[in-house]
């Protein structure tokens, strides 16, 4: 390979640090020329389930580079392509109509995606023999064998939704949609099963729950999957038609299977489990100055101060949690957002919770429990939070040392 046809994935952080870059490379011949592409994780409001670092990755190789018309192009030929420092070689061609990556049909979402994540992949491997590319291979046939989609209806059940004619008070008929998650087992190398109805499980292979989450996630509207109904559903899957009893048992089980409770349980499961895992973690009651209500809070002890993440009851999707930092103050300065009990303060000046302090998602829609993980997860770091997030630091007074005793939280008092 030659200098021309070598491009190289600048890949930024999702932060404000603008010096913190992985780079990797990918080498064509048939690439025009050699460049650099910077990759940026956008902000995702709509499809929650995207990973914004690798959407980025995937938007570049089909549009920038067009890896897929270049393969078009040459029809079964293909094209090689070499990733990362060991120069890991990806064979893609078209055969008829069907793409084949290393010599595996897919489609050509999931060989983009397969593709991206394995860039991404490599961007942390140093090493340029046959260990790394033996990793970057299983990894990559990993992405094939178990797409972006799967994974994460794995993660997040399977989304679907169905519509019912329902009567009001007064006897008018409507028409409501329902939206549920299905759980999801793999029970093959190819093939899944999805909890249908109380105890009840269908069978579907990898490339149709692929369409069906494609339908259900994002809806596209493509295949035979999309809009079909519980009785549908459960023909497709179980190989026999419901009975009225059935379907009826089945419709209940699919309504209190909703998407934000499922979610939200979820979620808050996280934030238990961490408040049990992690010594520096606690929870508590925190008096909303806006609303007067108690609202849940998380207490998170960081390297250089302790931090309070209260749910601001907004549902933004993007900051439903507020981030606040124990510090100090000059006495007469600004009043005390709440009376400080349980505070250690070894300094002439006076503690006070300093904030809210923006800290938004990349992506809309995460669940309540789901932030206060991310938020104390942050915190708990807070030597790197505040070089990768530029609105923390001038929160930070003097005191905040890494390791200072000076101003911090009476643990031992905490709840």
């Amino acid at each position: 390979m030659t200098e021309d046809n070598t491009v190289t994935f600048r890949i930024r952080h999702a932060s404000d640090d603008r010096n913190s870059i992985l780079t990797t490379i990918m080498s064509c011949r048939h690439f025009t020329r050699s460049r650099n592409i910077d990759i940026y994780a956008q902000r995702q409001r709509n499809n929650i389930s995207k990973e914004p670092t690798i959407e980025s990755i995937t938007s570049n190789l089909k549009n920038t580079l067009n890896i897929i018309g270049l393969t078009r192009n040459r029809n079964s030929a293909g094209i090689l392509l070499r990733l990362g420092k060991c120069g890991y070689l990806v064979s893609l061609r078209k055969i008829g109509n069907r793409y084949n990556i290393n010599g595996q049909f897919a489609n050509v979402d999931i060989i983009l995606k397969a593709i991206a994540r394995t860039l991404m992949r490599s961007a942390f491997l140093d090493g340029e023999g046959e260990e790394a590319q033996d990793a970057l291979d299983d990894y990559l046939n990993r992405c094939i064998i178990v797409p972006e989609n799967v994974s994460y209806a794995m993660e997040n059940r399977v989304p679907y939704r169905f519509y019912e004619r329902v009567k009001d008070e007064e006897g008018t008929q409507t028409i409501e949609e329902r939206s549920t998650r299905l759980s999801l087992m793999r029970i093959a190398e190819d093939n899944y099963a999805l909890e249908i109805s109380s105890g009840v499980w269908g069978e579907i292979n990898s490339k149709n729950l692929n369409t069906f989450i494609n339908n259900y996630l994002y809806n596209k509207k493509q295949g035979k999957w999309f809009m079909i109904s519980p009785p549908e559903l459960w023909f497709r899957t179980v190989g026999e038609k419901p009975n009225n009893a059935e379907t009826k048992i089945m419709k209940e089980f699919l309504k209190q299977n909703r998407r934000s409770d499922l979610a939200e349980q979820r979620a808050m499961q996280l934030f238990n489990d961490m408040v049990n895992k992690y010594d520096t973690v606690t929870k508590g009651k925190f008096m909303h100055p806006r609303t007067g209500e108690e609202v849940l809070c998380m207490y998170i002890r960081g390297k250089l101060a302790d931090w309070m993440v209260v749910d601001n009851q907004s549902k933004r999707g993007i900051q439903d949690v507020s981030t606040y930092v124990l510090t100090t103050k000059t006495i007469g300065e600004n009043d005390a957002i709440i009376e400080m009990d349980n505070v250690v303060n070894n300094t002439d000046r006076e503690p006070y919770w300093a904030g809210p302090i923006c800290i938004d998602n990349l992506s809309s829609g995460a669940a309540v429990g789901d932030q206060f993980a991310a938020r104390a997860m942050a915190a708990m770091n807070d030597t790197m939070l505040v070089k990768l997030v530029s609105t923390v630091s001038r929160y930070l007074g003097p005191e905040q040392t890494e390791g200072q005793t000076k101003v911090r939280l009476n643990w031992d008092a905490m709840p």
